[in-house]
């Protein structure tokens, strides 16, 4: 008859976070996938046996936390390979939450074999103050460096091509970020409030900058917008209060700029105003559309006039304009988002008696209608 194999002996030290395997006849053919876990130095490792590689992981995990790295405090350097026993496994990853909340920790080096950085991998580091990212890494997950507050700069290479979403998020003490030539996505929120970001180049590779991708970033004076870049998300440069200009260049094909204000390409929708502006500011007669969160966290600005050429105004358009007292809404517009003007807290507005539409007022000092 047929043997088949259905007990395989490993030895002691042989730790497993997953077992993927497929039992075949033992007298044709036997594949397996083993992962387990090994420690060499200070890190422990995700070792995979059939592929000679490793990712620098944790030992167990409770509640997503860390704890076992709680005593590394200083410099971690992650090797280019590791040895068990008699075999090498070259690491090539930085894996899901392998230093999640090491609050010791001040500086990494990850070796040119590293292509992915995982997700969570240094989330809560708050004393992490420099990270080296080589070359080799094409990959930088969701909420990599998620409130590393004391990270000052980050240098992502040409060989990233997605920075995921919140990746950079709160890194409230970075100042300086140079994007490499080969990112074609910012993710949501990636960069959100990192107010001591000064400046940012996006390079001409970007095609998509996420919601709220550099919302927050109050150091931020001006930004362009390269030909490549074909999709913007909402609040994407949402109260940037130093925010003076947002340029785009002349042969984008979906955006256009005008005196530093974002519109799509034929000026129809005004998509934001820079947060960091004060005092008057006239509607385009082109405008047709206010959009979603358009003036948002324009604190400054104490006028706004609105041509009859417009029909809408976004979802929270206005909000937390706090210095606009007076604004009239032209017997054009439709259509009023909600909360268009949340917390406007001085503005009395203006409506026309035959005004059709809904809007919501809440927060507002008072309506008036003409």
């Amino acid at each position: 008859g047929e043997a088949m194999l259905e007990q395989v002996m490993l030895p002691d030290y042989y730790t497993f976070r997953e077992w993927d395997h497929h039992l075949a006849e033992v007298t044709k053919n036997v594949t397996y996938n083993a992962l387990y876990i090994m420690k060499d130095g200070d890190l422990y490792y995700q070792v995979d046996e059939p592929t000679e590689t490793a990712i620098v992981t944790y030992e167990t995990r409770s509640n997503n936390y860390n704890y076992n790295y709680q005593y590394l405090t200083g410099s971690v350097i992650i090797p280019t390979e590791v040895r068990d026993n008699s075999m090498e496994f070259n690491v090539t990853g930085v894996g899901e939450y392998a230093f999640r909340a090491c609050r010791g920790l001040t500086s990494v080096t990850i070796p040119n074999s590293v292509t992915s950085i995982g997700i969570n991998a240094f989330h809560y580091c708050g004393s992490l103050t420099s990270v080296t990212i080589p070359n080799s890494v094409t990959s930088i997950g969701i909420h990599a460096f998620h409130y590393c507050s004391s990270l000052t700069s980050v240098t992502i290479p040409n060989s990233v091509t997605r920075i995921g979403d919140k990746a950079f998020d709160n890194c409230i003490s970075l100042t300086s970020v140079t994007i490499g030539n080969s990112v074609i996505r910012i993710g949501d929120w990636a960069f959100n409030n990192c107010k001591g970001m000064t400046s940012v180049t996006i390079p001409n590779s970007v095609t998509s900058i996420g919601v709220c991708a550099f919302q927050y970033c109050k150091g931020m004076t001006s930004v362009t917008i390269p030909k490549s870049v074909t999709g913007i998300g909402d609040s994407a440069f949402e109260s940037c209060s130093s925010l003076i200009s947002i340029n785009v260049v002349a042969d984008n094909p979906k955006y256009s700029s005008l005196d530093g204000v974002l519109f799509d390409k034929d000026k129809t929708t005004l998509i934001q105003y820079p947060g960091g502006r004060h005092g008057e500011y006239t509607i385009p007669n082109s405008v047709t559309s206010i959009g979603d969160h358009a003036f948002g966290g324009c604190g400054r600005l104490t006028s706004v006039t609105i041509p009859n050429s417009v029909t809408s105004i976004g979802y929270v358009a206005f909000s937390w304009c706090t210095s606009l007292t007076s604004m009239t809404i032209p017997h054009s517009v439709t259509s009023i988002g909600n909360a268009a003007f949340w917390k406007c807290k001085n503005l009395v507005i203006k409506l026309p008696f035959r005004f059709r539409g809904k809007i919501d007022v809440q927060n507002c000092k008072e309506i008036i209608y003409y």
